[in-house]
């Protein structure tokens, strides 16, 4: 999801794109006057100054979701003033602002946001910016912000050094960064130009930095890693770079657009390099994956790239703006185009696939730009989206907004055809305008949220007031996925309730009852020896649990990957045999029927407080270490991280609950007495066999405690990471 910094690099279509959206986010002069479906309605999370006021602009918004929170983290640019900022607020899944905007930048001299990316490890998020331009040195910043929204540290943290401190020749000119969920890395990637080695003023290559959890620079400084063209050469440049994280094998994918051919006439494409999770090169170096216009000819460029990993298909998919000379293009038409690759760099499917029809083919009036790919991981598809306008009356031919496009994971495009996100008001104004898209896919609503800048001419605001504005996009269609697998077992019949007329005042009454109160005291006990023994894997539900069940502090994300379950085999119940007792020792007094009471309404207590303890969920304690594997894992379910403890939670506890004195002079020596000791005897059996019913069925996520699942109970491999 690559993210522009500054603009200083545009190209002319970004030109003639800025003149059409005349947002106030770009400055150019222009030849004229500047002018599944979305879910709810979009909303302004942004508000910079007067609405009055076209001076004071938010632009440029990002998002990420935190599953955790069930929230996103927002970020522009913000106008102040004294100069400019990055902001931020917090926003609920539906895209409504939590709590107020709040600084994020230190200062008043940013120029852009790059990416804002959360770490699962830390629950907080990672906002990349840059700092300076103009006559003033432009360098790459990091910023931490909690999951609450607040800023951590006393300082923005600078991790680019592009050419000597105080020279303004040398900037740092767009970039995007990436969490690595197994290494707790990030990973910041930027163009820039630099006067290290070969390198001179306006020579700009991709530069990336590998950043400790913390923000701290890990490996090498400033590492270089595109070749643009001879060194020494400013012709050839790259441009615009994105960077992803390929969880499988501990990789980014760094793509960006540019210039290899050393020629004045540039001939802008797509290219790409994989880098291990320390930062080496690895592959092809500067694999081009683009062929717009074919090789040589500098009228078909391809620019702004966009790249998201999908784990399901260990697969990127990138996504760029360009004009082509295929299927009746023409020159400066601009569309969105993608490529899938497999991990290791190669071309997968549909060569330079065009995803976008904006107005047609064959005229240049109408263009898409500015692409942003996002991966369902749930769903095994993406989302591209991207700014444009459209021959769509009564809208001006020069109005634009957000448009989208869902991808198979194959490509395919899905229900409907280049789908209109943002309403920028009104209808029939070109000046009322959606740019720069970035979306965030959020697991727990199976949705995405889709982030972009906006100017509206509809009064309490003006033409050319920019602000952010955000909206759901989806629900996309679940991946077919196995439902929760449990051992089907007969309905319990309840016991037979007898005949009253047939309870007679006797000693063998007495016995009956009193073999009724024991078999509810054995069962009791098997059921407590069941838990105590330990959860096996073989008594977990198949398909059953999640991340909500994990430790706190874990994380857990959607691979979409199916799986193949069946019914589990939980251990049966033993239950302790029968000792035969000595009935000449029974007989028939009130003090018999008292003890005879007391047993089973000890039962009773002690079934209640066997419920409770399965009701209020059993913990890694009471499960085996290892025994949940892949397959009582929720269809899909992938987990990111569990902080490896150093000793396991406690087992759950049968806490019983201490005997209530009754009154023994109302206990009489009566058939009713009886009857009254025989139901509740009765009563204890059925609750013993509803558990012992349970248990056999299986243990699902109604029997585990949230949170209460470490790594010690997941089998060996499962969790990506548990070490920070």
């Amino acid at each position: 999801m690559a993210s522009t910094i500054t603009t200083r690099s545009a190209t002319r279509r970004f030109r003639r794109l800025a003149c059409l959206l005349g947002a106030g986010v770009v400055a150019f002069t222009c030849a004229q006057a500047a002018a599944v479906t979305p879910l709810g309605d979009q909303s302004r999370i942004s508000f910079t100054g007067a609405d009055t006021d076209a001076t004071r602009d938010g632009a440029g918004a990002h998002v990420a979701h935190n599953p955790r929170a069930g929230q996103h983290l927002a970020v522009w640019l913000r106008d102040t003033p004294a100069g400019r900022t990055i902001a931020g607020r917090l926003l609920d899944a539906n895209g409504t602002a939590v709590g107020s905007e709040f600084a994020i930048s230190s200062g008043t001299a940013a120029i852009g946001v790059g990416g804002v990316v959360y770490n699962p490890r830390s629950n907080e998020y990672m906002v990349l910016f840059a700092k300076g331009g103009g006559a003033v040195e432009s360098e790459a910043f990091v910023r931490r912000v909690s999951a609450a929204g607040a800023v951590i540290g006393t300082d923005d943290i600078r991790i680019s050094t592009m050419g000597p401190d105080g020279n303004a020749n040398f900037q740092v000119e767009n970039g995007q960064i990436a969490y690595n969920v197994t290494r707790n890395e990030y990973l910041a990637a930027w163009v820039a130009d630099d006067a290290r080695g070969p390198l001179v003023d306006e020579e700009q290559e991709v530069f990336v930095q590998r950043l400790a959890a913390d923000g701290t620079e890990v490996g090498t400084d400033d590492q270089r890693i595109s070749t643009m063209g001879p060194n020494g050469n400013t012709i050839s440049k790259a441009r615009w770079v994105t960077v992803a994280y390929g969880e499988r094998h501990d990789e980014y994918l760094v793509a960006w657009s540019g210039d290899d051919t050393g020629n004045i006439l540039a001939e802008d494409e797509i290219y790409a390099q994989r880098l291990s999770g320390d930062g080496a090169e690895v592959g092809t170096d500067d694999k081009r994956i683009s062929q717009m216009g074919g090789t040589g000819n500098p009228a078909f460029d391809a620019a702004r790239p966009s790249v998201a990993y999908n784990a399901a298909t260990d697969e990127y998919l990138v996504a760029w703006s360009s004009d082509d000379n295929r299927g009746g293009m023409v020159d400066d038409e601009t569309e969105i185009f993608v490529q899938r690759l497999s991990y290791d760099g190669n071309e997968v499917g549909t060569d330079d696939q065009r995803i976008s029809d904006m107005g047609g083919s064959g005229s240049a009036t109408f263009l898409a730009d500015f692409p942003n790919v996002v991966v369902n991981s749930r769903a095994n598809e993406y989302l591209v989206t991207w700014a444009a306008n459209e021959d769509a009356a009564p809208r001006p031919p020069a109005k634009v907004e957000i448009h989208g496009q869902r991808l198979s994971a194959t490509g395919a495009e899905l229900d409907g055809n280049d789908m209109r996100i943002s309403n920028m008001p009104d209808e029939g104004a070109a000046v009322a305008a959606g740019a720069f898209p970035y979306a965030a896919y959020d697991a727990n609503g199976n949705q995405y949220l889709v982030a972009w800048s906006g100017t509206s001419n509809v009064a309490p605001l003006v033409p050319g007031k920019t602000e952010g504005y955000v909206r759901r996009f989806g629900a996309a269609t679940p991946a077919t996925v196995a439902a929760q697998q449990c051992k089907v077992l007969p309905p319990l019949a309840d016991p037979p309730k007898g005949d009253p007329s047939k309870i007679t005042l006797s000693v063998d009454q007495l016995i009956i009852n009193q073999r009724i109160d024991q078999a509810a005291i054995r069962r009791a006990n098997g059921v407590q020896s069941w838990l105590d023994a330990g959860v096996e894997s073989r008594d977990l539900c198949q398909a059953a649990l999640g991340a909500e069940e994990l430790y706190a502090g874990s994380a857990g994300g959607y691979t979409g990957v199916p799986g193949t379950y069946g019914p589990p085999d939980p251990r049966p119940v033993q239950i302790p045999a029968a000792q035969p007792g000595d009935p000449s020792k029974v007989t028939l007094t009130v003090d018999q029927l008292l003890i005879n009471q007391r047993i089973s309404q000890a039962a009773i207590r002690r079934l209640n407080a066997l419920k409770a303890r399965l009701d209020g969920g059993l913990t890694g304690g009471d499960i085996d270490d290892g025994a949940v594997g892949r397959a009582q894992l929720k269809a899909g379910t992938t987990v990111l991280y569990v902080p490896l403890l150093t000793s396991a939670p406690a087992a759950s506890v049968t806490t019983i609950a201490p005997p209530s004195p009754g009154d023994p002079g109302k206990v009489t020596l009566s058939i009713n007495q009886l009857l009254i000791n025989q139901r509740i005897s009765q009563a204890a059996v059925k609750r013993a066999n509803e558990l012992i019913h349970r248990l056999g069925e299986g243990i699902g996520p109604e029997e585990v405690r949230n949170g209460g699942l470490t790594a010690a109970d997941l089998a060996p491999g499962l969790a990506l990471s548990t070490t920070p």
